[in-house]
This record gives structure tokens, sequence and C-alpha cells, in this order.
């Protein structure tokens, strides 16, 4: 079965992390979020793919290649200007037009049972069904509105907590059939929320949605990224995150150094080559790179650390993400919600 993973996007909301990779790039788990997505539809059947590119493409295409590292055959659709989310998709028709196909965001983070997903639009015989997720406060999203066979009659943008006459937010998950390309404009951007959804819902099309359970993450803000990747390290979400137990609380993904005077109060997940000096203090959930190095007398608590960071004598980090290679300063203080990334220019090669 076919698929198309939404992955031009530059990740405005994830900046400065987002300034030298694509989002689709961003580890979780210290694996990119989009190989997670890549591997998860290949485990419904989904082993052809497709991927849309636009902002530093080749990041992507250096670390996937065709695809046959990670079980699936994927191909690329490079878009020289961004056309909007369903003409994206348009661009990638002959790929997609052949049966029922999947589309899905690049950031998204799911273990949503595809296997139902699908047997749902059919039993439905649906031209378009949306993966819904209910969540406590949709007021950050777009949810949509069901009648009493699922079929969806509207939407809200952003409602106000007073104001939402649902919580079944729009995970970015859609199903096809061939016949949807008919109602796409074959020139000019296009996009599935704010045209073809509702021209969907106008039409009285059959336009379905579908309330998933297990977990999902848009991925898409600075806050909503650490929260997964600490969603991956206490196993909210199970990941093949290729890491061993040295305790109940400790996965580490390959040689490690710990010394015997830290201390490491789990869940914790080490990448290779992590270093832990003498008298460290790991406070998790907490989620440290590969090639890592935790000074002699640092704190840690609720942090995700990317690949070859140092964090200096005495020095304190609480929930907050350290991008690859920062060294932090001997004694220094950084705090909740603060996001350190290396200064480095990000070269944009969205044009190839």
């Amino acid at each position: 079965m076919r698929a198309m993973i939404m992955a031009a996007g530059v990740g405005t909301r994830l900046k400065p992390l987002t300034d030298s990779i694509p989002k689709p790039m961003v580890p979780i788990g210290n694996r990119p979020v989009m190989e997670h997505l890549v591997r998860h539809l290949a485990r419904f059947g989904f082993n052809e793919q497709i991927a849309n590119l636009w902002y530093l493409p080749q990041k992507i295409q250096d670390h996937f290649e065709n695809g046959s590292a990670f079980g699936v055959h994927l191909e690329y659709s490079p878009e020289r200007k961004l056309q909007g989310t369903a003409g994206g998709v348009r661009q990638a028709q002959n790929f997609l037009a052949t049966d029922t196909f999947l589309v899905t965001s690049g950031d998204g983070l799911t273990d949503l049972d595809l296997e139902s997903f699908l047997r749902f639009h059919r039993a439905k015989g649906a031209l378009a069904s949306i993966a819904l997720f209910p969540v406590a406060d949709p007021s950050p999203f777009g949810v949509a509105l069901l009648d009493s066979d699922e079929k969806i009659v509207g939407f809200q943008e952003k409602p106000a907590p007073h104001e939402a006459q649902s919580n079944l937010v729009n995970t970015g998950i859609y199903l096809f059939e061939p016949e949807i390309f008919s109602l796409i404009p074959r020139e000019g951007t296009y996009d599935f929320g704010r045209e073809l959804f509702p021209k969907l819902v106008e039409l009285d099309a059959p336009f379905f949605g579908y309330q998933m359970e297990g977990y999902w993450s848009d991925v898409g803000s600075i806050e909503a990224y650490r929260e997964s990747c600490l969603d991956a390290v206490t196993g909210k979400i199970q990941l093949p995150l290729a890491a061993t137990r040295i305790d109940p609380e400790i996965m580490i993904q390959g040689q490690v150094e710990i010394h015997p005077s830290s201390q490491i109060h789990g869940p914790v997940l080490l990448g290779a080559g992590t270093k832990i000096e003498e008298g460290a203090n790991l406070v998790g959930p907490l989620s440290v790179g590969p090639g890592s190095i935790i000074k002699q007398g640092a704190q840690l608590e609720g942090c995700v650390l990317w690949e070859k960071v140092i964090v200096g004598e005495g020095a304190t980090c609480q929930e907050a993400i350290v991008g690859s290679g920062v060294e932090i300063p001997r004694n220094a203080e950084i705090g909740h919600g603060e996001v350190i990334v290396a200064k480095e220019e990000a070269v944009c090669d969205c044009c190839g």
C-alpha cells in the first residue's frame, strides 16, 4: 500500500531547533521523528512511500536514501514552490492514485492502529477519512464535528474552551480514495484544512472521522516536542529505540561510561558514547544524545539533549532542550523552557 509523508514544512514554531534541520528530522529517542513514522507505516503494510520536500531537503534524502534500510521503498517529490498541503499531494498523484492511499504529517508521532483506521474507512465507503484524537483542551487545534454516523459535518478552528463543540482534533493523518484528485484544482496553492475539507462538507461527500485511541502528538511546538521526547523515555508511547536496560529505569543505546559516584534517577535514555562523570546527578525523565558528556557535579532534570552536548562542571539544566554540539559552561544555570543551540548559520537548500 502507498502513503505520502508531508515533509516540506519549515517548522517555524520549533525554531531555533529547525534553523539547521527540517522538522521531520528533529530527534525523538535519538532517532528522527520521521524515522519512527516510516517504520510505523511499514508495520501496517504501507511499504511504498513518497515524501514531499522543500526546506533543507538534502538532510532528509541523505538520511533515508531510497528507504531500503528502513524496510520501505521511499521516493521523493521536491517542490520548487510550496503548493499547500493538498497541492503537494496533487504533485504526487501519479504515485498515489492507484488505490486507497494514506497521507500523514512528517512531524507526527503516533501509535495509531492503521489497520483499524483502514477498516473503518472502507466500511464507511468513504472518499476521505480523518484520524481524530480527543484532547482535554481543543483551543490550540482545529476540531471536527461529527453526526451520529461519524460523518464530518463541520469544523471549528481553535475554538475557545467554552465555545468548543467537539474535542476531536485533526491529527493530519488521512485516508483518501483516488477520486479525491478530481476535487483538487490542477494548478495553484490548495490546502486540505482551509479549502478541500470544507468543500467535502459542502458537497455532502462521504467524509468521515475516525476516533482513534492510543498516542498522538503533532510535535509542533517547543513544549510539545520536549514532552514527546520524554513520553518516548517513559514509555507513554512505545517506540523501537534499539536500547538495552541496564537498570529498570536506565536505557542505553550502546556503550556508555557511568561513574560509580554519579546518581541516576530514571527513567533515562542514554545514547551511545555518553559519559557521566563523578558526582553528576541525573533526574528523569531525561533523554541524552549520543556522544554527550555530563561533567563532574553537573545536574540534569527533565531535559532533552541532542548529540555531542557537553554539560560543564557544576552546571544545572532543568526542563530544557539543548541542541547538538552545545557546550554548557561550568556552573551555568539553564532553566525551564530554555532552548540552547549551537551558533551556526543555517544554509537553506530549499530550491536544490
